[in-house]
């Protein structure tokens, strides 16, 4: 067993779970309602290296946790909070969501002008409408980002070549209020 507190006695982690992963390539700090502090480190990672991650990570891991906590205060419908806008700097634009309740399982999102979208249907599950938004925002990276990088690539004198989507991760798509996650490479 690590002493964790060793390195930052301040943080009093009693509820810290390290979790091993093979496919983790590198220790993730995560701030989660649900279990607290989560660590994972990859396969055969020096778990005597933890304090000293956690000492460097302090100030982020206190302000995590309370969010955290204040998450939990609030309940569990507050943990996942619907953003109200969306800013797509590169393009310099900002689109305000509009939030429509109707009917059961299923959402849809509308554009209602140029800078409006209406999320319509279930939002008794905000999960549903922060993956409707997440698949969008994919598409507003292929239709305005990929073109714009093959046009500089090409000023430039660069070869370009299109990627694929990357692949996903399970778990919540984005960090919320009342969750996060830093990634440190050792």
């Amino acid at each position: 067993m690590v002493d964790v507190n060793r390195r930052a006695p301040e943080l009093n982690l009693q509820e810290l779970t390290v979790r091993e992963s093979a496919r983790a390539r590198r220790v993730i700090l995560r701030a989660l309602p649900e279990r607290g502090l989560e660590v994972v480190i990859p396969k055969g990672f020096d778990r005597g290296e933890l304090p000293l991650i956690l000492g460097k990570h302090a100030q982020w891991i206190r302000d995590a946790l309370r969010r955290v906590e204040t998450a939990r205060e609030k309940g569990s419908e507050s943990c996942r909070q619907l953003p109200e806008e969306i800013h797509l700097r590169a393009l310099g634009v900002c689109h305000r969501l509009v939030y429509t309740p109707a009917g059961q399982g299923t959402v849809s999102l509308i554009r209602t002008s140029p800078v409006q979208l209406e999320c319509v249907g279930d939002l008794s599950n905000p999960d549903l409408c922060i993956g409707l938004l997440v698949k969008w925002l994919r598409v507003q990276g292929r239709v305005h980002l990929m073109p714009w990088l093959e046009r500089t690539a090409g000023e430039l004198g660069l070869g370009f070549v299109k990627g694929q989507d990357h692949q996903p991760q399970p778990g919540p798509p984005f960090s919320s209020a009342g969750s996060g996650a830093l990634h440190h490479r050792p």
